[in-house]
């Protein structure tokens, strides 16, 4: 606990920012209801838990997942329009435009919007990462260097790695980072001139907006296409139509949503806000129709078989030395880039999944996607399964597996595995199958057979299972974590006892 004149000051800080982002956010909700201001909500205070899970997934599958969490997006478009309002608005002022470097007073202007936009959106880590990247572009000017390079992406990489560096293996942080650097070296090697003014300094509208889309198109095309690598990794789905989503959302948002936004929020404490909040509401509500629409178009995202760490470490190798290497050589990236594209498709699916509490038990069909067991139980954990290995059009159980009420037989490969939900079945089966799986028990004992009981789930955490020539392939949790001092210690079995226990017992062994 903080104690002191400092500690109640931070105290004080947090409370006061708090309280502010409830007022915000009550003060939009009240304007613009319904999911358009749950939107608005988490765009502003960075607060997601407002938004349905139907809507939540329509930008999931649109591939505009993005724009509801406070991003680079966000701040760059924040930061960008504070600071042409800001030099453009002053230099109307001629005796302030010829004393005042005004494009530094702006670049200062446009970071205390951007802190602010950062304390009121929560701080979350990829706010915060945002946040340093485009703080140190507008560093950059201020110390009058280039502010979009791959020099200050390294810098800004480096400063959110110093701060979070359990960052680096997570979604947000590569994601970001390696869109940001393909768009980088992609704007350091093609220098575009656009020319939409024509000779007597006129706008050149048509040829200004067909730059505009075309540089719309590029871009999502660039941050889609490298981006996927790690959505196929880590959410094993990849949106289809995410470019044409992209194409019509970013726009709205850049040049109609955030704007609208900013000037509510710039208004907001003289009680001017209402007309811009209803502004900001109708746009928000134009993009929630295209997520709508565009997620439920036929084959509206892939399925991504689980993709191998090895296979993500050479695509990241490769997707780096086509961004960051100079000269043709760069495009020998695309050899280590081939396996992570390949290995997904070319991998296994396991035959048997089972969750750490025994409850949850998968089998995969002729396709290698997963039939779950018909239990209602574990809905997150259904869902974890369902999303990495796919889910099954088929029923329970699959055709090749033979089920009653004391359990299942599953026979593949030359490979026997039963799973046996009582006592009675493990002394059954055991010495006749060559894996016996009892999910529902502890401390059994099965002579001739390899046994997975609970204790071993509870232990071990989830296991997959590989079946094939008589023997099996066992994959855990504890297998890719690792044991550490937070991991959970064996439970002692007790001696000349193989009754099974309880699920209430195995839970208080534990505990």
């Amino acid at each position: 606990m903080s104690r002191g004149p400092g500690g109640t000051f931070q105290r004080e800080l947090r409370d006061g920012i708090e309280n502010l982002r409830r007022g915000i956010a009550d003060r939009i909700l009240q304007t613009v209801p319904g999911d358009a201001g749950a939107v608005a909500v988490a765009l502003v205070t960075g607060e997601q838990s407002l938004i349905s899970e139907r809507v939540q997934e329509d930008y999931r599958v649109s591939g505009l997942a993005h724009l509801l969490s406070i991003s680079g997006l966000h701040m760059s478009l924040l930061a960008a329009a504070v600071f042409l309002l800001v030099r453009r608005g002053l230099a109307l002022w001629p005796a302030l435009a010829v004393r005042v470097d005004l494009k530094k007073l702006a670049a200062w202007t446009a970071l205390a919007a951007t802190t602010f936009y950062l304390l009121i959106s929560g701080a979350s880590v990829p706010a915060v990462r945002a946040f340093l990247m485009v703080a140190v572009a507008i560093v950059a000017i201020l110390v009058d260097r280039r502010a979009v390079s791959l020099r200050s992406v390294a810098l800004a990489a480096l400063t959110v790695l110093a701060l979070f560096p359990e960052a680096i293996v997570g979604a947000s942080f590569q994601m970001s980072f390696m869109a940001v650097i393909a768009l980088v070296a992609l704007y350091e090697r093609v220098a575009l001139h656009p020319f939409w003014r024509g000779p007597e300094g006129e706008w050149r509208i048509g040829r200004a907006l067909m730059m505009y889309v075309a540089a719309l198109i590029v871009t999502d095309l660039v941050a889609g296409s490298v981006t996927s690598l790690f959505a196929a990794y880590h959410f094993n789905r990849v949106p289809s139509y995410s470019v044409v989503a992209n194409l019509v959302a970013t726009p709205v948002t850049g040049l109609w949503i955030m704007p609208m936004g900013l000037a509510a929020l710039a208004l907001m404490p003289a009680g001017l806000d209402a007309p811009f909040l209803g502004a900001m509401g109708a746009g928000v509500e134009a993009i929630n129709g295209v997520a709508a629409a565009v997620a439920r178009w036929p084959g509206a995202q892939v399925h991504v078989p689980p993709m191998a760490t090895w296979a993500l470490a050479c695509g990241v190798a490769g997707l780096l030395l086509v961004c960051l290497w100079r000269g043709r050589l760069c495009w020998l990236g695309v050899v280590p880039l081939l396996p992570a594209l390949v290995q997904p498709w070319l991998a296994a699916a396991p035959d048997v999944v089972v969750d750490e509490s025994g409850r949850v038990v998968a089998l995969s069909d002729a396709e290698g996607r997963m039939v779950l067991s018909p239990e209602r139980r574990d809905r997150f954990v259904r869902t974890v399964i369902v999303e990495r290995y796919g889910a099954s059009s088929g029923r329970w159980p699959p055709p090749d597996v033979a089920c009653d009420a004391a359990g299942c037989v599953l026979e593949r490969r030359a490979t026997a595995l039963t799973i046996a939900f009582g006592a009675e079945a493990v002394a059954d089966d055991c010495g006749r199958a060559d894996v016996v799986l009892a999910p529902r028990l502890f401390d059994m004992s099965c002579p001739g057979s390899r046994l997975i009981d609970r204790g071993d789930l509870y232990r071990r955490g989830a296991h997959a299972l590989y079946l094939g020539g008589g023997r099996v392939r066992v994959e855990t949790v504890e297998d890719f974590t690792g044991r550490r001092a937070w991991s959970r210690r064996p439970v002692p079995r007790r001696r000349g006892d193989d009754a099974p226990r309880s699920e209430d017992a195995v839970d208080a062994a534990g505990q």
